[in-house]
């Protein structure tokens, strides 16, 4: 893996897609936030697309999905997976970095579920920040609705007592074996 990769966090294995994919909260929450701002004929942009299924989400009700990918891997499965489902002739995957690309045209809503290891590797900040910046010069008008709209981050501490076959490491939360 190059340095670029660790860094922007573009190549999330397959197989964490796939347990996406497998969580119905996540995946229902999507869905239903992409059906109340997907109008019908809108443009739809979606940024570090993964498998596609944001938009083909988006593709029941828009006229257009771009859906922009840079894994070359997660790109091809996205254009497999897509071909097989209704909608996907709406579909342009494209491989690119989602840092840098523009959609050839405004759009009315931008996907950009890039929500892993608490938005630290994915950059969707740096991302979405890029995108709003460039699109203003581009296309001179006002900006499309964003799903997700914001990010909540919390931590929750977790006790552990750190056995390890009998092997103590601490026993209580703040408390270390001498």
């Amino acid at each position: 893996m190059t340095e670029d990769s660790q860094s922007l966090g573009q190549f999330i294995p397959l197989h964490y897609h796939y347990n996406m994919l497998n969580d119905s909260n996540k995946m229902t929450a999507f869905k239903i936030a992409i059906e109340r701002a997907v109008q019908p004929g809108a443009r739809v942009l979606e940024l570090g697309g993964g498998t596609g299924v944001l938009s083909f989400f988006a593709s029941r009700y828009a006229s257009k999905v771009w859906c922009v990918e840079k894994n070359p891997e997660l790109s091809r499965e996205a254009k497999r997976i897509l071909a097989l489902n209704p909608g996907s002739e709406k579909i342009e995957v494209i491989e690119a970095d989602a840092y840098e690309y523009l959609p050839p045209e405004p759009v009315d809503v931008l996907i950009c579920e890039m929500l892993h290891v608490g938005l630290l590797r994915e950059k969707r900040i740096q991302i979405i920040s890029s995108f709003k910046k460039r699109y203003i010069e581009r296309f001179n008008t006002s900006l499309p609705l964003f799903v997700p709209e914001a990010a909540i981050l919390a931590a929750q501490p977790v006790q552990q007592s750190f056995d390890c076959f009998g092997y103590y490491v601490c026993r209580k939360w703040g408390q270390f074996s001498t």
